[in-house]
């Protein structure tokens, strides 16, 4: 799927006289790799310099669109640059830009806008800031280990699972296609109307937030004017209401749902053979694993910060609401 035989980037390199003769003899999957250990490099560097570790997670919100831009736009823009000045641009991208690809940029795009929003009004996106997880878990190790923690996964394995998240778009870059269809528009509307239900669960957590620390919410705590659901909420410290009371990370679970329903529109429009339908959903599946492991990270902090995060976590699934009917049904017979 990608190239990574060092010796033929360093060929690359050496046979090539400027950055433009390095994109033009440069194979679409080697620019994603050299994108990828360029954005290694750079937030690695600014992560030790300023001792901040949330650097890519300012830009989270935009590596993906990178890792799809480069396949759905590379013989366009090659064409263009050794075209005639004559042939316009706009010719070449409408003769060689797939329009299945842009049917998946589209919803990175709208996906992209929304999480960017709601990072830039929780103050993530402020070059000071950092995900409150890292002070803590800095705290639980030695500093050779953060040290470690931070080279290794924080820089190179999210950097590494940003570059996967091209593979779709390189997939049907590299591969015969279907014609768009009805099945390409209908799990379009199904990825619109995802990203639609991850924004209501983004706004309901932030007003709940804002509300929780507001101080006429503290005043009117004291002076005992709220009502016995506000008092819960209040006193809980976390949110249990709307789509909350149902999923304990709503967000989350259609977070993930993005990247398999993006896979699902390339499985259904490419002339797929067994190696390349698995390599689709290695994109996924890694993000899958990925908010696993970070929501059990959240979690373990919410349980020594809310001692009523345990009796909701025995009621509530952690992304599937079916799975807290389930639970509710276990109680009861238990």
């Amino acid at each position: 799927m990608f190239n990574l035989d060092v010796y033929s980037y360093t060929r690359l390199i050496t046979h090539s006289a400027n950055l433009k003769e390095i994109y033009l003899n440069a194979s679409t999957d080697q620019l994603m790799v050299l994108a990828c250990v360029y954005n290694t490099i750079w937030t690695y560097s600014i992560s030790e310099i300023t001792s901040n570790v949330s650097q890519v997670d300012r830009v989270w919100t935009i590596l993906p669109l990178l890792y799809t831009v480069i396949p759905a736009f590379d013989l366009a823009f090659k064409t263009y640059l050794q075209a005639p000045p004559s042939i316009p641009l706009t010719s070449i991208l409408y003769s060689t830009v797939n329009q299945r690809a842009l049917l998946l940029l589209t919803l990175q795009l709208i996906w992209s806008a929304r999480l960017t929003f709601n990072t830039a009004r929780r103050g993530l996106m402020a070059f000071a800031s950092e995900d409150y997880r890292w002070p803590i878990v800095r705290g639980k190790l030695n500093w050779w280990q953060f040290k470690l923690l931070n080279l290794f996964f924080v820089a190179i394995a999210q950097n590494i699972l940003h570059l996967i998240t091209g593979i779709p778009a390189l997939i049907i870059a590299k591969t015969p296609q279907y014609d768009v269809n009805r099945n390409d528009y209908l799990i379009f509307g199904l990825g619109v109307a995802n990203i639609t239900a991850e924004f209501i669960a983004d706004n309901q957590q932030y007003a709940y937030q804002s509300w929780k620390r507001a101080s006429s919410t503290k005043i009117a705590s004291e002076k005992d004017l709220l009502t016995p659901k506000e008092k819960k909420l209040y006193a809980d410290g976390f949110n249990s209401s709307g789509l909350f009371a149902i999923s304990r990370h709503p967000n989350f679970a259609f977070e993930q749902l993005n990247w398999w329903i993006w896979s699902l529109l390339v499985v259904l429009g490419t002339k797929l053979d067994g190696v390349d339908l698995l390599s689709v959903f290695i994109s996924p599946l890694s993000m899958s694993l990925l908010f696993e492991a970070s929501t059990r990270l959240t979690e373990s902090i919410s349980l020594s910060k809310y001692p009523s995060y345990n009796e909701y976590r025995n009621h509530v699934a952690m992304f599937i609401p079916q799975f807290t009917l389930l639970k509710k049904i276990f109680n009861k017979l238990m």
